[in-house]
């Protein structure tokens, strides 16, 4: 049974374990690049408005909130043996996508889909800090660095299936692979951190409602 118009409104919440990014800065110093990068998992909040184009195809608009993800790494000291340096700082994402889906048919009120998406990410570190610890004497020294945001293109693939449940709303349940591009730290300090292409696996849960 179709409900609505063909518009829809769409929400969702998800759970984000990103792949392990890898660090591409490079030091007037000759310090190495970070080893042993971690960025933790997260949840993200997300919401869109899209349209139903035939039944078979259909697009949406969504704007995707990617919490703080701690981001560390260390690096030693060009020499090893002195000690090394620890960088702690917090990833937020914030992605806008155009998307299309290609619904594969409608079984028993599921109908799965599959669908692709591009546009742009809003990347950027906070609370970023540079604890730098010596071996002999032993010492620490802290070091608290400024925010930083990038802007970069972010493209999706995802897959799922959406579960009628009556009164035009709909049940989304999926997986999206999505390419956030870079973040970078400020200069303000040798090295900086520079990530490329961050990679995230998200489980998405939702709900589509058809506006009347």
């Amino acid at each position: 049974v179709e409900h609505g118009n063909g518009w829809c409104l769409r929400g969702a919440v998800g759970y984000i374990d990103y792949d392990t990014p890898q660090d591409r800065s490079t030091s007037a110093f000759g310090i190495p690049r970070l080893d042993g990068e971690r960025l933790e998992q997260i949840f993200s909040l997300g919401g869109g408005v899209g349209y139903q184009l035939s039944p078979w195809l259909r697009t949406d608009l969504t704007i995707d909130h990617r919490f703080g993800a701690e981001y560390t790494g260390t690096r030693p000291f060009p020499t090893y043996d002195v000690g090394f340096i620890t960088d702690k700082t917090d990833l937020e994402s914030t992605s806008f996508l155009l998307n299309a889906y290609f619904d594969l048919g409608y079984w028993a009120g599921v109908t799965p889909y599959v669908g692709a998406g591009a546009g742009f990410s809003i990347n950027r570190f906070t609370n970023f800090t540079r604890i730098t610890t010596v071996n002999a004497p032993p010492s620490f020294d802290a070091t608290v660095l400024g925010p930083h945001t990038t802007y970069n293109f972010a493209w999706a693939l995802m897959a799922g299936a959406a579960v009628d449940v009556g009164s035009g709303f709909k049940l989304d349940v999926g997986y999206r692979y999505v390419n956030l591009g870079d973040a970078r730290s400020r200069f303000d300090a040798d090295p900086s951190i520079r990530t490329e292409a961050i990679q995230a696996h998200e489980i998405r849960v939702g709900a589509r409602y058809m506006i009347d």
